[in-house]
Parts: structure tokens; C-alpha cells; sequence
């Protein structure tokens, strides 16, 4: 049974996933998403990467998330639908991670996540970049006081490796104090 804390952060990430605010998840949700990430990095919307990457979300969601996801065969994917799919993803990623493995398709997920804020292809994000990426999805939350949170050696960037720790965090911790869990902003 997934948790309270865990239920407002899934939650929470839905709300990020439904663009328009319906209150399901639509194929016309991730497409918004894709061309949100696309314009932080000023990729034009009818540019062959930005095409192929609608190509390959379309794709995705049509094979791997609505069999996986859609219940009741709607076409989109409810709150609830959502957060017994997340139940059982972190399940079967916990099994993995404690076999000493990890989440690739997961990873490969927050590797683009991570690049498409990394405007300037530095190789890291700066505090201007997780800002731009908050104005971009409407994440009301502090921008810069979370970006401090999320750089744990305090170098003034947030590198892959530290993205990739906060996503974990934000699946499995249930610790309300780990800043990762807040990565995509408060929960309420």
C-alpha cells in the first residue's frame, strides 16, 4: 500500500504530467510537455528532433503506458490509475535496486529531463537554468531555495549524478526532510 507522503508526491508529479488540467492524463498532455522541454532549449517545434521526440512520446505512451496503466480502456490515465501504477513501478524497482541494479528506462528518462535543462550544455544545470525549468512547468515553489537543496556537494551546479539521486529519492524516500522529495516543488 503506497503511503500518504508517497501518494502526495505522485500526485504531485501528475499534476506536472497534466498540462491542461483535466484531471487525466491525454497523449495531448505529453505532447505539451515535450514542446515545454523543447522550448527550454529553444529547439522550434517543427524541428526534426523536436519531431522525432513526439514521434517516440506518441509511441511510448500508445505501447508502454496505456496497456500498462489505462484500466478501464478510456484512452487516458486517471489520478488513481496513475498512483497504482507508480505502486507498483516502485515495487518492481525497488526488487531491482536491491539486487544491486538499476531502473535503465527510468534513467534514460531523467537523462533527457537533465539535458533539456541543461540549456547551455554545460554538462551541469545552474541556478538560472532550474529556475527557467520551474517558470516553464508553472512550479510554483522557490526555485533557487530548492536548487540549493538539490546541490548536495555545493558547487553551485546540480550534475546528472545528483538529478539522478533526487529522482530515487523522490520514488522511495520517505523521509519528508530529503530535498529530493521536493524536487518538483511542495506537496500539497
Amino acid at each position: 500500500m503506497i503511503s500518504d507522503f508517497a501518494r502526495q508526491k505522485f500526485t504531485r508529479y501528475f499534476e506536472l504530467w497534466d498540462t491542461n488540467n483535466s484531471g487525466d492524463l491525454t497523449v495531448e498532455d505529453l505532447s505539451t510537455y515535450v514542446e515545454r522541454l523543447a522550448n527550454l532549449k529553444g529547439i522550434p517545434v517543427d524541428s526534426p528532433p523536436l519531431v522525432a521526440m513526439q514521434e517516440n512520446t506518441n509511441t511510448w505512451w500508445n505501447t508502454e503506458i496505456l496497456p500498462k496503466v489505462d484500466v478501464n480502456n478510456d484512452g487516458s490515465i486517471s489520478l488513481d490509475e496513475w498512483l497504482n501504477y507508480c505502486e507498483a513501478q516502485r515495487d518492481a524497482d525497488k526488487v531491482v535496486r536491491d539486487a544491486g541494479g538499476r531502473n535503465v528506462e527510468r534513467e534514460q528518462f531523467i537523462g533527457m529531463l537533465f539535458h533539456m535543462i541543461d540549456r547551455d550544455g554545460g554538462g551541469t544545470i545552474g541556478p538560472e537554468e532550474w529556475a527557467t525549468f520551474y517558470s516553464a512547468f508553472g512550479i510554483s515553489a522557490d526555485a533557487a531555495e530548492v536548487f540549493k537543496s538539490l546541490d548536495t556537494n555545493n558547487d553551485g551546479s546540480i550534475s546528472l549524478e545528483e538529478v539522478t539521486n533526487h529522482f530515487y529519492t523522490f520514488v522511495f524516500s520517505e523521509d519528508p526532510n530529503e530535498p529530493g522529495n521536493y524536487m518538483f516543488g511542495s506537496l500539497s
